[in-house]
């Protein structure tokens, strides 16, 4: 066996007699774009940062985003709380109001990550706190069903359907819009002759979208995960959430199932292991309530990505994780390695 006398000169050989060599294998997963948006109690109306940076090797700058890589990931859960998240430093986004927005002026991004996962960490001011079990909620009113309400939240057939806060995030997928980089959201989202409220990549064009919502998918800790091109885009699997209602138009206007425990058990969430098929004869009572989605745990490619928020002290905080790769590059975006050959941090 060779001494360490030996061993340091034979080493400094092969290296080309340089002691100045370094062998720093670092790398990191390439740096990338995405806009996101938040919606307070609305549906269409929202505030967006239209293009921000994701630099892996960089500083937090205005609209850039550094994460970090950590061994203990944080647990995704609403809090906020974990350790992994102090060693990474927030960026504030300032957003922008899109079809009158929300008033939500800024939110925070954090990031950290694994050699598999991604994690974010969003929180914003929302002193408004809306109920998560509100969107679509059926009530029972003067002995007919409504889930539609005025300004003043009063029950009214040609008022509102109650909307939920939601985040969401977009990213440009493999190399089917490489001008995202330039121009973001601001390309796609309500673009290019399209009717105000849906939203469009334009064809030829395909966005990943994570969209958590605080009714819909947040009980089941998990966000919605679809894609956008010319038109709206279902990813592959079993979604998170379905509408509890008939297609507009059809009567009878009511709930299509209820919880197991109804009539009147008015539950906040509508569980579809818990879903039994509306029963009209049941002896409903003024002011029963229904939830107005029948929630799923969604699956394959419509179930990458996992969510959970926590409302407290007038703000929001919402986890996210997802695998680097997803297995699913047609329908997401996959966060790819490069070697750098830096200094690491």
């Amino acid at each position: 066996m060779l001494s360490a006398t030996l061993l340091l000169p034979l080493l400094l050989a092969i290296g080309g007699c340089d002691e100045s060599v370094s062998v720093d294998l670092t790398s990191y997963p390439a740096d990338t774009y995405f806009a996101l948006a938040v919606t307070d109690n609305a549906w269409d109306s929202h505030d967006v940062a239209n293009l921000v940076k994701l630099d892996f090797n960089g500083t937090v700058q205005p609209d850039t985003v550094a994460p970090v890589q950590v061994e203990t990931p944080p647990t995704i859960d609403g809090s906020g709380g974990d350790g992994a998240w102090s060693k990474a430093e927030g960026t504030e986004l300032v957003l922008d109001a899109v079809r009158g927005g929300c008033g939500i002026v800024a939110v925070t991004v954090k990031c950290v990550y694994t050699e598999e996962r991604i994690y974010f960490l969003v929180s914003w001011l929302d002193p408004s706190g809306t109920r998560s079990d509100d969107p679509g909620r059926w009530l029972r009113y003067d002995g007919r069903w409504t889930n539609r309400y005025d300004d003043n939240g009063d029950p009214d057939p040609e008022g509102e359907l109650i909307a939920e806060d939601m985040l969401a995030f977009f990213w440009p997928i493999a190399d089917t819009y490489p001008e995202f980089t330039q121009e973001g959201c601001a390309g796609t989202c309500h673009n290019n002759g399209y009717d105000l409220y849906w939203h469009s990549a334009g064809y030829g064009r395909f966005l990943d979208v994570w969209n958590w919502g605080a009714g819909r998918t947040n009980p089941r800790d998990q966000a919605d995960d679809y894609y956008l091109t010319g038109v709206f885009g279902v990813d592959t699997g079993v979604g998170p959430y379905r509408f509890n209602q008939p297609v507009e138009g059809f009567a009878p206007w009511g709930p299509l199932f209820q919880h197991q425990n109804d009539p009147n058990a008015n539950v906040d969430f509508l569980f579809v292991e818990q879903a039994v098929a509306y029963d009209p004869h049941a002896g409903w009572n003024d002011g029963s309530t229904v939830p107005g989605y029948v929630l799923h745990q969604a699956a394959d490619s419509r179930g990458d990505v996992e969510a959970a928020g926590g409302y407290s002290g007038g703000s929001w905080a919402v986890e996210l994780a997802r695998d680097l790769d997803t297995g699913w590059p047609a329908q997401d975006h996959i966060f790819t390695w490069e070697d750098t050959g830096g200094d690491g941090r």
